[in-house]
This record gives C-alpha cells, sequence and structure tokens, in this order.
C-alpha cells in the first residue's frame, strides 16, 4: 500500500485530482508532469490503483508499463522580506588650509521596509506593496553652516523609494544606498592698501582727500581648488600709483606676480 501519510506528515498534501488523472490542484510548469498521461489511476487491466490494498505486478509482455506518478503539493506558507535603504551625505573641505578634511559630522539615515508573500513549492510570491511605519522618503538635508566657508549645495534634495525600486533591489539580493559629498570652499580676498614707510603712516586718508581709493579689493569665489592658480587683479591701480608718483612718492615696483592664497 502506498505510504501517503509519511509525506503529509510533513506538510506536504495529497492531490488526489491529479493522482487519478485529473486536473491539478496547482498548475504545473510546462515541461514536466501532465496527470493525464502520467498518474497513478486504475491501469486498464485493473490490476492497479495508488490506494488499493496490495499493489501487484501486472504480469504481461510489457516489463515497463508500471510507471505510476503520485502528486503532492505545498501548503501556501506565510513568508517575509526585508530590505534597507541608507543615505549618507559627506562633508568635506574643498580648499584652504583643511583640504580633504572632513568639514562636518556625517548625515547617516536608514529606512527598513517589510514584504510579504507566501511560498508553494519553494516558490514564493510577493506581494506588490512594501510596508515602513517611518514613510518612504529621505527628507531634504540642509548644508550645515561653516564660518569662513560655503558648500558647492545648499541643501540635498529628498528622495522618494518606490515598490519598484525595493522590489528590484530585494530580487537582487541587494540593499540600497545613496551617498552624496558635500565639498566646501572659502572665498578668498585680496586687498591693498598704500603706506608711506618714510612717515611711517597709512595714505589712506590722503587718498580718499584726493578722490582716489584708499584700499582696492579683489575676490575669488568660484567653487573650486584653482585660486592658487589665479593671479589677483586690483583694478585702478595703476591709476592710484601715477597719481601718488605725481604728489613725489616714489613707488618701487613689486616683484613677482601676486596670486590667491587659500586660507580661510
Amino acid at each position: 500500500m502506498l505510504d501517503i501519510d509519511n509525506l503529509t506528515k510533513k506538510g506536504y498534501i495529497f492531490d488526489e485530482s491529479a493522482t487519478l488523472g485529473e486536473n491539478p490542484h496547482i498548475a504545473l510548469p510546462d515541461g514536466t508532469y501532465n496527470p493525464r498521461t502520467q498518474n497513478f489511476a486504475l491501469t486498464p487491466n485493473n490490476v492497479n490503483v495508488y490506494n488499493a490494498t496490495n499493489l501487484a505486478f501486472d504480469n504481461d509482455t510489457n516489463p515497463n508499463n508500471q510507471i505510476y506518478y503520485v502528486y503532492f503539493y505545498q501548503k501556501a506558507t506565510p513568508v517575509t522580506r526585508t530590505i534597507t535603504a541608507q543615505e549618507t551625505i559627506n562633508y568635506i573641505y574643498g580648499n584652504g588650509p583643511h583640504k580633504g578634511e572632513v568639514a562636518a559630522n556625517p548625515v547617516l539615515k536608514t529606512l527598513t521596509f517589510t514584504n510579504h508573500g507566501t511560498s508553494v513549492n519553494g516558490i514564493s510570491t510577493w506581494d506588490e506593496n512594501w510596508s515602513n511605519d517611518n514613510g518612504f522618503e529621505f527628507s531634504d538635508v540642509d548644508s550645515p553652516t561653516i564660518i569662513k566657508y560655503n558648500p558647492e549645495t545648499k541643501q540635498v534634495a529628498k528622495i522618494t523609494l518606490t515598490n519598484g525600486d525595493l522590489t528590484k533591489a530585494a530580487n537582487q539580493n541587494q540593499s540600497l544606498h545613496y551617498t552624496f559629498t558635500v565639498t566646501y570652499y572659502t572665498n578668498e580676498n585680496a586687498s591693498l592698501t598704500f603706506y608711506d614707510d618714510t612717515d611711517n603712516v597709512s595714505l589712506s586718508s590722503f587718498l580718499t582727500k584726493n578722490g582716489q581709493e584708499s584700499i582696492l579689493f579683489d575676490q575669488y569665489n568660484k567653487q573650486d581648488d584653482n585660486s592658487t592658480k589665479t593671479p589677483i587683479q586690483f583694478k585702478d591701480a595703476d591709476e592710484i600709483v601715477n597719481f601718488l608718483t605725481s604728489k613725489h612718492y616714489i613707488f618701487k615696483t613689486v616683484i613677482g606676480g601676486l596670486y590667491f592664497c587659500p586660507w580661510p
């Protein structure tokens, strides 16, 4: 007698319909088994059937015609899977004396999502929707304020996750990572004042009284690390030097070019 109870005790469900050559309880993959022709129904000579008390050889001239098929399927078992999404925002100095160093503590955010489904015969079918008590977004993050430095990005925009994003990553057995780096640059300022080193006094008041600029400025404010390659240019410097020369001051030419130095 066929021992069906042994398998049912292990969680399998006997599919009597398929075993008797009728429709199976679940669809079988193409190219596997066909209960219509592969079963354990009563044979034409009424020798065997799956629930016969005793099974016997049919004692005919065909030695290979006693191949029988008994069908079982598994119970639908609830299954759960999770996936983690993480956002990391790093802050570094892009120039100045701390170039390459950490400018502020990084921001770390984590969201964990849960997906439910069922498993039958080792094949899992998953729900379309994922769940998370904290929502599906990484919110906007404002870049921190650092004295004398400006961030290239004032805000890292929010990230909205979708069920499709989560399912794709889970099916590939991967987690989701979003990493951003915000670089801080210092604006570099240069100023030029004129000084009488004979009398040891500043010429600012004298220049102002005579309609001249008392101090000249130049600034490098590009968000990059190329300031040391950029010459300083003091507009109207030649005009002021010519004026002072006309007032009998002697100007000694500066040797070499002037370049920005990235120090805050």
